[in-house]
């Protein structure tokens, strides 16, 4: 019997530093494969058909196209992404901002350890 294909994700945000520790964090699971790392908004809407992501974890704040602006976009590319929208602050204004925009969740960067088990619930819907 042959293991499920990785759960598939893209990791979208301004900061090295986070996108790093993320990907250190998903790197312990065999289940979840990082397929792309990118810095803002038209960098990951060129790489979106390319690494094919099932999950995205999308920055809210960013320079230039910020998370709410991108996500809408990168599901105009690819219908069937879960998009996991990434804040400092989480409050009701964000998460609404985040639904509206077409995100699944909404999570606390202080709160990244639980990445995992989100990654797999979203890719699960």
């Amino acid at each position: 019997m042959t293991a499920p294909e990785p759960v598939r994700v893209m990791v979208i945000d301004d900061q090295a530093d986070v996108r790093f520790l993320i990907g250190i964090i998903l790197e312990e699971h065999p289940d979840i494969e990082v397929v792309a790392d990118v810095d803002g908004g038209e960098a990951a809407l060129a790489m979106v058909a390319e690494s094919a992501p099932d999950v995205v974890l999308l920055d809210a704040r960013m320079p230039g196209m910020d998370g709410f602006e991108l996500a809408p976009r990168l599901l105009e590319r690819a219908p069937s992404l879960r998009i996991a929208m990434l804040t400092s602050v989480v409050d009701e204004v964000i998460e609404q901002r985040a639904a509206a925009a077409g995100a699944e969740a909404c999570v606390s960067k202080e709160d990244i350890e639980h990445l995992p088990e989100l990654v797999r619930q979203l890719a699960a819907r």
